[in-house]
């Protein structure tokens, strides 16, 4: 698994880069739950455009714990957390 950072006002937050197993095209990205809660608030919306421009290119988001599996664990996980 491919993993990156994603740097947001100042902060630095974890993205897994996987291939797709939901249309088995290309890779997604999935970022942690801590970065979704500072790109978007459920009643204020996005705080400002480089938000939104980040959480458009995350597939989904995931509890952070989760960052530590292996590959095949991980990938699993994503399946049932997503589906």
């Amino acid at each position: 698994m491919e993993y990156d950072i994603i740097e947001y006002k100042g902060k630095k937050y974890p993205i897994a880069i996987i291939p797709n197993v939901f249309s088995n095209e290309g890779n997604v990205v999935i970022g942690t739950s801590s970065l979704n809660c500072v790109l978007f608030d459920e009643e204020k919306g996005y705080p400002d455009k480089e938000a939104e421009y980040l959480d458009e290119q995350i597939y989904a988001f995931m509890d952070e714990e989760y960052f530590n599996l292996s590959l095949d664990d991980f990938i699993s996980v994503t399946k049932r957390y997503i589906d």
